[in-house]
C-alpha cells in the first residue's frame, strides 16, 4: 500500500513538471513568432525617391527597413521636384495577444511586452504617389482608420427619410 502512494506522489510530481515545462515553452509566444522587428516595405512612384527612417535608416525606393514594433515610426519620402511625403508609422496590439494571455499568462504578456512582439506596425507597407511641387511642402499621410460601412437596408425593407 505504501508503494502505491509513492507512485502516486511521483506521477503527481510528473504531472506539476509537465505543467511548469509547458508554460516556459508556451510564454512569450508572440516573441516566438513574430520577433521584436517587422519589414516594412517602402515604395514610391516614381521611384528612386530618397526614404529617410526616425530610427535612423536610409534607402532608395524600392526598399524595406527592420523597424522595432514596440515604437511608432516617421518615414520621409523626398524626390527633387516633389512634395515630401510623411507617413506616419503607429504601433498597435496585435489581435494575437488575447491568445498569448490564455496560453502564456501573465509572463508571457510581460516578455511580448517588454520586446514588443505584442505590437503591429500600420501601416504595414507603404507605397506613395509623389506629388510634383515644392520639396519643402510635406505632405503627411496618416496611418488609414477603420472604415465604417452603413448597413444596407434589406430589399423590401421601407427607409425613413426626414
Amino acid at each position: 500500500m505504501q508503494n502505491t502512494e509513492l507512485q502516486k506522489g511521483g506521477s503527481m510530481k510528473r504531472i506539476v513538471l509537465c505543467c511548469i515545462l509547458l508554460s516556459f515553452i508556451t510564454t512569450g509566444c508572440a516573441s516566438i513568432t513574430t520577433g521584436r522587428f517587422q519589414k516594412v516595405a517602402v515604395d514610391s512612384n516614381p521611384q528612386n525617391a530618397n526614404v529617410t527612417v526616425s530610427s535612423g535608416s536610409h534607402g532608395v525606393t524600392p526598399c524595406s527597413f527592420d523597424l522595432q514594433r514596440n515604437k511608432s515610426h516617421v518615414i520621409k519620402i523626398e524626390k527633387e521636384g516633389y512634395r515630401t511625403a510623411q507617413v506616419d508609422l503607429k504601433k498597435t496590439i496585435c489581435g494575437s495577444t488575447a491568445g498569448n494571455i490564455i496560453l502564456g499568462g501573465v509572463i508571457g504578456l510581460g516578455v511580448d511586452a517588454m520586446s514588443g512582439a505584442m505590437f503591429k506596425l500600420i501601416p504595414e507597407d507603404v507605397y506613395v504617389d509623389l506629388v510634383p511641387g515644392n520639396p519643402n511642402d510635406i505632405m503627411v499621410i496618416n496611418p488609414p482608420k477603420k472604415v465604417e460601412t452603413q448597413e444596407q437596408p434589406k430589399k423590401g425593407a421601407e427607409v425613413a427619410h426626414k
